[in-house]
């Protein structure tokens, strides 16, 4: 079921998270499209930082779902499995809709933890070499230390 959550980029340029409900030949159904928005907040040192919004495509419709003609789709893709529970918060924020999905699984391999273990020389062993690394005093140049002062932040 989560093939149907998808990212959808038009040829105005608006890129828009949806639930594709069906599709032909010359449109796509979406049900519940959220517009997605990004903001230049600053540029500092050659760099472009961006905060990255979204919200319903059309706030004053009444209706959620939309036919949009295949002719002005670019992109047509799955949504990547982590933003799914975005999508869905969305929705369920500003439609008042909960919608269902699979949540991605964590795969979990066999591990024969009993060979793992390690023994308690080990484990004394490996505490010394640390004690030894803490006792290694080094020299310190007394003319790059600076002296503080007493101010409280």
């Amino acid at each position: 079921m989560n093939e149907q959550f998808v990212y959808i980029k038009l040829v105005t340029g608006e890129q828009l998270m949806a639930y594709k409900e069906s599709e032909d030949d010359k449109s796509v159904l979406l049900k519940f499209p959220m517009l997605i928005k990004t903001h230049l907040v600053g540029m500092n040192n050659g760099k472009i930082s961006e905060q990255v919004t979204a919200g319903p495509y059309t706030l004053f419709v009444d209706s959620t779902s939309f036919h949009v003609n295949k002719d002005h789709i670019i992109v047509d893709a799955q949504l990547a499995p982590n933003a799914i529970p975005h999508y869905v918060h969305l929705v369920r924020d500003h439609e008042g809709v909960s919608l269902s999905y699979t949540p991605q699984e964590l795969q979990w391999e066999e591990t024969n933890y009993e060979e793992e273990k390690v023994s308690i020389p080990d484990v004394a062993r490996a505490i010394q070499q640390l004690k030894a690394l803490a006792e290694v005093e080094e020299e310190v140049d007394e003319k790059f230390l600076l002296k503080g002062n007493d101010t409280v932040h």
